[in-house]
C-alpha cells in the first residue's frame, strides 16, 4: 500500500516535470520564433540597406554553401535556386579557396576576414569584387553561419591601376627630362624627395631628406643665394625661382633650377613648401654659346628662357632700347617698359604666344617705347633653341619713313599719270612689251587698259625701222622728243603723233616712257622736220619716219 502511494508521488513529481519541461520547450520555441523573426526582419533592412549602396549579401552555413543571397548578388552571379547549396568560392572563381576565400579564412581565425576577385558575370562583363566576411557563432561559440557583404570595386580597381599607370609615367617622364619633384613640411620639418631628386642630387636613396643634406649638395659660392631665396620666397610669398650649383660625388658641377610655392594657413602661417627641381646643365650651356655669339652680333638681340627670365641682351639692343640689362628684370619687366600702354602690351604679348606656340603672327612690327621717351618701330623676330628663344628686333623707323614716302611720291605720280591729257604708255626696252598706260592713251588709241597690257609696242607703232635706234638713244639720254611719228588705232587707221621720251630703270628693267600727243600740223612740220631732228642725232637718214 505504502509501495503505491510512492509510486503515485513520483509520477505526480514526474508529471511536474514533465509539465515544466514542456513549458520551458514551448517558450524557448517561441523566442526561437521570435529570433527567427527578428533575425529575418533585420536582415531585410541589411539587405534594404545594402541594395541602397549596391553591395551584395549572402548567407552562408557552415560549410560555406549557400542559405541565402539578396537580389544584387542574384544580378551578378544567377537565381537563388541556381547558388543554393553551392560554395561562396565556385561562383567567385577563386582556385585556391584556402587561402583565397575570405568565408573559409574567417572560419579558421574566428573574425572577419576580406578578400578580393576578379569574375566574369551573367552577361560576361568582368567585375573586381571585395568581399568582406563575419562568422555566426551558436551558444556554444561554434561558427553556425557566414555573413557575406560583396561589393563592386570595378570603377575603383581601373582608378587605382590609372593611377599607378600615371605614377610610373610621372617617374619616367621626370626621368627622362631630369625633373625631380619635392615637398616640405614646415611643421613637421619634414622633406620628401622623388626618386629623379635623388639621381639629379647625385645620393642614395639611404640619405634622409633633410635641409642640412640638401644644403651640402650646394656649390659653397651659391649656397648664401639659395638660402636668400628660400627666405625670401617664405617670408614675402613670392614664387621661389632661381638656378645654382650643386657639387656631385665626385665633385662633377651641375646647374638646376629650383621651383617652388608655399601654402599657407587662413592666419598666414607657412604650412607646406613643395616644387620641383630640374637639372638644366646642358641648357646653360647651350644659353652661354648663344650669349657669347649674339653678344658680337650688330643686330640689336635679346636671349630668353622658357621660364620668363631674361639671360643676356648685346650692346646693340642696349643702344637700341636705352636700357641697361640690369635695369630689366624680366620678360614681364621688359613688356612694361618697352609697351605702357596694357592694351598695346596685351596685342604684342599675345602675337609673341602665338610664336611661341607655333602658329603664324598676326604682326611681327611693333612700336617701342625707349627709356629716354621716344618711340621707333621695330621689326620683331623669335627664334628657339633648347628651352628658351632668341628675339631680335631690328629698327624700321627710317625705313618706313622712307616706304611713306615713297608710298606718297607714287600716289602723287599715279594722279599726275591719270589726269595727264596726253597719252602716256610705259614699254619694257628689251622684250617692248607694255606695262603701263594712263586713261588718255585709251581714248587716243581705242584700246581697252587689259587689251593693251597684252600688247607689244609694234602693234601701235609699226614701223620697224631703226626703232632700236631710237631706243638705245632715248636710253643714253640723247634723244628727249621725236617731232613727228606715225601710229595706229585699234581700228587701223595711222595717225601722227609727237612724242616726248625718257627712260628709267624699274626692278633691274629698262623702262620707256612715250608722251605722245597727237600732231595735227604733221603735213605742213613735213620731211623738213624729220630731217632737223634726224641732224641733231647725227642720223644719215630718217625715211623710217616720214610719211
Amino acid at each position: 500500500m505504502e509501495d503505491k502511494k510512492k509510486t503515485k508521488a513520483q509520477l505526480i513529481t514526474e508529471l511536474e516535470k514533465l509539465r515544466k519541461r514542456n513549458a520551458e520547450i514551448e517558450t524557448a520555441e517561441t523566442e526561437r520564433k521570435k529570433a527567427k523573426e527578428t533575425l529575418a526582419t533585420e536582415m531585410q533592412k541589411l539587405d534594404r540597406i545594402i541594395d541602397g549602396i549596391h553591395a551584395g549579401l549572402i548567407l552562408l552555413d557552415s560549410e560555406t554553401k549557400v542559405i541565402w543571397a539578396n537580389d544584387i548578388v542574384q544580378e551578378w552571379f544567377g537565381t537563388l535556386d541556381d547558388m543554393m547549396g553551392q560554395c561562396c568560392y565556385k561562383f567567385y572563381g577563386l582556385k585556391n579557396p584556402e587561402k583565397e576565400c575570405a568565408a573559409m579564412l574567417a572560419g579558421k581565425s574566428g573574425k572577419t576576414e576580406k578578400g578580393e576577385c576578379f569574375v566574369k558575370i551573367i552577361g560576361g562583363e568582368e567585375k573586381y569584387f571585395q568581399i568582406i566576411t563575419s562568422p555566426l557563432f551558436d551558444s556554444e561559440g561554434k561558427v553556425m553561419q557566414f555573413v557575406e557583404l560583396t561589393v563592386d570595386i570595378t570603377e575603383r580597381k581601373k582608378a587605382e591601376e590609372e593611377l599607378q599607370n600615371s605614377e610610373l609615367f610621372l617617374k619616367k617622364a621626370q626621368k627622362v627630362a631630369h625633373i625631380g619633384n619635392w615637398s616640405w613640411d614646415l611643421q613637421a620639418n619634414k622633406l620628401k624627395w622623388s626618386d629623379e631628386n635623388y639621381r639629379i642630387f647625385g645620393l642614395s636613396k639611404d640619405v634622409v631628406p633633410t635641409y642640412e643634406n640638401f644644403e651640402k649638395t650646394i656649390h659653397p659660392d651659391d649656397l648664401e643665394f639659395v638660402n636668400k631665396s628660400v627666405e625670401k620666397a617664405l617670408k614675402d610669398k613670392i614664387l621661389y625661382n632661381i638656378d645654382f650649383r650643386i657639387i656631385l660625388p665626385g665633385n662633377k658641377v651641375r646647374v638646376v633650377n629650383a621651383i617652388g610655392e608655399v601654402n599657407y594657413n587662413k592666419d598666414g602661417k607657412p604650412l607646406m613648401f613643395w616644387g620641383t627641381v630640374q637639372d638644366i646643365t646642358e641648357r646653360k650651356k647651350a644659353e652661354e654659346k648663344i650669349s657669347a655669339i649674339t653678344q658680337k652680333s650688330p643686330i640689336p638681340t635679346a636671349v630668353g628662357s622658357s621660364d620668363g627670365s631674361i639671360i643676356s641682351f648685346n650692346e646693340a639692343l642696349e643702344r637700341l632700347i636705352g636700357y641697361k640689362r640690369d635695369e630689366i628684370n624680366d620678360t614681364k619687366d621688359w613688356a612694361e617698359k618697352l609697351y605702357p600702354d596694357k592694351g598695346y602690351r596685351d596685342f604684342v604679348l599675345n602675337n609673341i604666344q602665338q610664336s611661341l606656340r607655333g602658329e603664324k603672327q598676326d604682326c611681327t612690327e611693333f612700336t617701342i617705347t625707349c627709356k629716354n621717351g621716344t618711340t621707333k618701330l621695330i621689326d620683331f623676330h623669335t627664334s628657339f633653341f633648347q628651352d628658351g628663344l632668341i628675339i631680335q628686333m631690328v629698327d624700321i623707323t627710317e625705313r618706313k619713313k622712307a616706304e611713306e614716302a615713297l608710298r606718297e611720291s607714287e600716289e602723287k605720280y599715279r594722279q599726275l599719270f591719270s589726269t595727264e591729257s596726253d597719252a602716256i604708255i610705259l614699254f619694257d626696252a628689251k622684250t617692248l612689251q607694255i606695262i603701263d598706260i594712263n586713261k588718255s592713251s585709251e581714248i587716243l588709241y581705242g584700246y581697252s587698259r587689259e587689251e593693251f597690257l597684252s600688247l607689244k609696242l609694234p602693234v601701235i607703232s609699226p614701223e620697224s625701222k631703226n626703232k632700236r635706234f631710237l631706243i638705245k638713244n632715248t636710253i643714253a639720254g640723247k634723244l628727249k622728243r621725236i617731232p613727228l611719228y606715225y601710229h595706229k588705232k585699234k581700228n587701223g587707221t595711222t595717225f601722227p603723233v609727237e612724242i616726248s621720251t625718257s627712260s628709267f630703270k624699274l626692278q633691274n628693267r629698262q623702262i620707256l616712257c612715250g608722251n605722245c600727243q597727237r600732231h595735227n600740223r604733221a603735213q605742213t612740220l613735213g620731211r623738213r622736220t624729220c630731217q632737223s631732228e634726224q641732224t641733231r642725232i647725227n642720223r644719215p637718214s630718217c625715211r623710217w619716219d616720214c610719211p
